[in-house]
């Protein structure tokens, strides 16, 4: 079973790559830029707030509920393709572990915009903008 679920993630790592190279990106940089506190709005969810940290190569999202809060580590860190792009290998809670999301995001200066969808979908979101199942968060660094 466990061997299964290896089996699995080490798929869902290699089709993601794949769709990165040929969406045209190229790994490049760390995710320092992105390392911090930030505290902004869920968009999908009107009037919900949500916090994310980045540091040395950790990622957690606090939603407006622990249902919605997630951990992880920054597997893959895009910049040169617009938006970037941004995998997230998933290690709690313990229901999503193993799975990874796949995130784009916008950086400019104190804001960051991401879109996701709920990890283990295998399917990175085509814009910044709201669309079913897509999660959209604005935030700024603390």
């Amino acid at each position: 079973m466990l061997r299964m679920k290896a089996i699995k993630f080490s798929v869902a790592a290699v089709i993601g790559s794949l769709l990165l190279a040929v969406a045209g990106c190229t790994k490049s940089g760390s995710s320092s830029s992105i390392e911090g506190k930030w505290v902004g709005s869920d968009l999908s969810d009107p009037g919900a707030q949500c916090q994310i940290i980045v540091s040395n190569g950790n990622f957690e999202f606090h939603g407006n509920n622990e249902a919605d809060s997630f951990k992880g580590t920054i597997g893959v860190f895009y910049t040169e393709s617009h938006p970037g792009a941004m995998d997230i290998n998933v290690t709690e809670p313990q229901q999503l572990a193993g799975k990874t999301a796949l995130f784009i995001f916008e950086f400019k200066g104190n804001e960051l915009k991401l879109a996701w969808e709920r990890p283990g979908t295998f399917r990175r979101p085509s814009s910044l903008n709201p669309e079913q199942g897509v999660r959209i968060a604005t935030l700024k660094r603390q």
